[in-house]
């Protein structure tokens, strides 16, 4: 009370008057009142901020713990890939397949020397023929 005496005497000395306090809210009334509008709906806004501050920090908690768990699976992903590089190191590598030059000469070296003998000239050869042969006498044989 003694604050508002003292903000009443220092107005009444720059020469305002107060009005008095009935009349002063009766004047008021409509701005009060739009206030009170604007306050309500600052307040929904804070809800539905507050709504959305909520489900920002529980997706956040689910996101954390999902890392959490891909980070656990990492470390054992790891774990296991080291232990496979060392059996693999201890395993002897593959042959790689043979080619079909080696798989031919495989084959000649594994039939007999008259097959193999065989295999190596071929049949029909692309110069001229021998000793004046002609494509008719050409035919079949060993």
């Amino acid at each position: 009370m003694t604050e508002k005496k003292s903000v009443a005497s220092a107005s009444a000395r720059k020469g305002f008057t107060a009005k008095p306090q009935s009349e002063s809210t009766t004047d008021h009334s409509g701005g009060i009142a739009t206030l009170q509008a604007e306050l309500a709906a600052k307040d929904e806004q804070i809800a539905q901020l507050q709504l959305k501050l909520d489900r920002a920090e529980e997706s956040a908690k689910h996101l954390a713990s999902l890392n959490q768990t891909l980070m656990t699976e990492n470390e054992h992903l790891k774990a296991d890939n080291v232990a496979q590089a060392q059996v693999a190191a201890l395993v002897p590598a593959a042959k790689p397949e043979p080619t079909a030059k080696e798989k031919a000469t495989q084959l000649v070296a594994t039939q007999g020397p008259r097959n193999g003998a065989s295999l190596m000239h071929p049949v029909f050869p692309n110069g001229k023929l021998p000793s004046g042969m002609g494509d008719q006498e050409l035919g079949w044989f060993d």
